[in-house]
């Protein structure tokens, strides 16, 4: 996961804080919020983070729902501090109680992930339950969870309408589970050209959680105008529409091919940090003209970049590059040790080479 670089500059961050703690002590949590998250969006303040989460504390204990979400969403951040996963839980629940639907979302997460204790997916079900109604991230939570259960049919029948409804409302992850459904025609009936407008709109709404809620009345705007940034340090779910819009370029899927713009997409996807698209981009330069050597150490960056990010075909592909010589010196040892972690990870072929190409070679 790619967190955005945040400066600290100390004089920067002065005139930022003095004003939000002004705000602060006169009980204006809206203006206190768009103060915290503007600075976030500009400089950063890593230092002064431990006061901010402190005074957010004090004041959001006897006041407003909005105020207990944003101190529960500042327990979860880990920039100058570390996160307090039971201290959000304690906010989130007085934020859900006062009417903040999606201060039950982020209940849900902590729980399914087991940030507060152990993993509880019945438990996280129910507290995305009561934010399904107006919280599309909720929607697209609680039906990974109902896809993820036992196999049952039915409960898998139950997920669909929930990341219809949240594609309805352009949730990122969302509508690339619908592009899938349309490509694998799975619920509906097989559509490329509806799984490429799924994964095209995905990629557009990089970025919009939480922006089409029923609740947003009870979100100060200034939050939900900088809820980009905040996303961005949790999650990029633009990525993997990113990738499989590629793919539709990449094979002709609902619209004309289009290499050049296929790799655009997989670059842009790759920069952002998905081991996927990195690999993609290195196939891409590896299928370049031969004799072509500067394609082929462009590729082998790639395919470093992606086996870094735990991609198992990279890891492979890495492995294979390493015991060819491929873009890069050939290095048999570097070669055993990617190609076991790959193996390690399911890779038949990695399995193979080690046993024929290098059964008795020290991984370094």
């Amino acid at each position: 996961m790619v967190k955005p670089k945040l400066k600290s500059s100390a004089p920067a961050q002065v005139p930022y804080y003095q004003k939000m703690r002004e705000a602060l002590e006169d009980r204006n949590g809206k203006a206190a919020v768009g103060i915290l998250y503007g600075q976030i969006c500009s400089d950063g303040f890593e230092s002064v983070m431990p006061t901010v989460r402190e005074k957010f504390t004090e004041f959001a204990d006897g006041g407003s729902p909005d105020l207990n979400f944003i101190a529960g969403c500042l327990h979860t951040i880990d920039i100058g501090v570390e996160p307090d996963y039971p201290g959000a839980m304690r906010f989130f629940d007085k934020a859900g109680e006062g009417g903040c639907t999606e201060a039950f979302c982020e209940m849900g997460c902590i729980t399914e992930e087991g940030k507060a204790g152990a993993p509880d997916p019945f438990k996280a079900l129910l507290y995305y339950s009561k934010a399904v109604p107006n919280s599309s991230k909720a929607m697209y939570r609680a039906a990974l969870l109902l896809e993820r259960g036992d196999g049952n049919n039915h409960a898998v029948e139950l997920a669909f309408p929930l990341y219809r409804k949240a594609a309805k409302l352009n949730y990122p992850p969302a509508l690339k589970r619908m592009g899938d459904f349309y490509l694998e025609g799975k619920f509906v009936a097989r559509d490329e050209k509806k799984a490429f407008l799924c994964y095209r709109k995905g990629a557009r709404s990089a970025f919009s959680v939480s922006l089409r809620q029923k609740d947003r009345g009870k979100i100060p705007k200034d939050f939900l105008r900088n809820a980009r940034q905040l996303s961005r340090l949790h999650y990029q779910d633009h990525v993997d529409s990113l990738c499989r819009l590629a793919d539709c370029y990449r094979y002709g899927w609902g619209v004309e091919q289009d290499q050049k713009k296929a790799l655009y997409l997989y670059r842009e996807a790759a920069k952002q940090g998905s081991g996927e698209a990195q690999f993609c981009v290195a196939v891409k330069y590896f299928g370049a003209r031969p004799g072509d050597e500067a394609s082929r150490k462009r590729g082998f960056r790639w395919c470093k970049r992606s086996a870094e990010s735990g991609f198992v075909y990279g890891k492979a592909a890495l492995g294979i590059c390493y015991l060819n010589g491929i873009g890069t010196d050939q290095k048999t040892g570097l070669a055993a040790k990617w190609l076991k972690e790959a193996a390690d990870g399911g890779n038949d072929l990695s399995a193979f080479l080690l046993k024929w190409r290098l059964p008795k070679e020290p991984v370094e």
